[in-house]
């Protein structure tokens, strides 16, 4: 209460910041900066996926990103890629390489009678 009677309330921040959630410490700088998430990269990689196949006539491409990001795209029991070549009716080959930086990715197209089932 306050000299005038008055209640006073504070309001109590609980919930984790914006950044905590698409952002993570730096492996290249031991934890002193910081970059996007696998989950963010991946997300992104997606849009990136999906801007490719309306720009060609590709039917499969390659994807090569960091085995983090790799992971995240592949999803548990591969669904998220599943998903991502039902979206697009086009094969889709993820290919985790440790020489690419985690927010890297490389895309090609290949040929789908050269992919094996």
């Amino acid at each position: 209460m306050t000299g005038l009677g008055l209640i006073e309330m504070t309001r109590k921040k609980v919930r984790e910041g914006l950044a905590s959630v698409v952002l993570q410490d730096c492996p290249y700088c031991d934890g002193v900066g910081k970059i996007l998430s696998a989950e963010s990269v991946a997300r992104n990689i997606e849009k990136e996926i999906s801007k490719y196949f309306t720009q060609t006539i590709a039917n499969a491409i390659e994807v090569e990103v960091h085995p983090t990001v790799a992971e995240v795209l592949m999803g548990e029991n591969d669904g998220n890629l599943s998903r991502i070549e039902s979206v697009f009716s086009k094969r889709v080959v993820i290919k985790s390489s440790d020489s690419v930086k985690h927010e890297e990715m490389k895309i090609k197209e290949i040929a789908p009678d050269n992919l094996l089932t």
